[in-house]
């Protein structure tokens, strides 16, 4: 795996390890694109959390909204802020 994708994957808190199976590309400051996630959890134009493996992606911005999503892949469209990650609670 190349260093700048590493680099990603420990700003956003994961480890090449538990990567597999998820990705996360973030287009400029206007949409997010995300393969391998277990669902929506929480939408709005200002925050819409997602399910990745045992994480949640925090996508905070304005006017986002679902453009695309089926069974793998989801893309955000909208005024992108930040993309955050927390653990999920079991």
């Amino acid at each position: 795996m190349s260093g700048f994708y590493n680099d990603i994957l420990l700003k956003l808190g994961l480890s090449p390890e538990e990567s597999v199976g998820s990705k996360v590309t973030i287009i400029g400051f206007c949409g997010v694109f995300i393969e391998g996630h277990s669902g929506i959890m929480e939408y709005s134009e200002e925050l819409i959390k997602v399910g990745i493996k045992r994480k949640i992606l925090l996508i905070k911005g304005k006017n986002m909204v679902v453009s695309v999503i089926n069974k793998d892949e989801i893309y955000i469209k909208g005024k992108i802020f930040a993309v955050e990650e927390e653990v999920r609670e079991k």
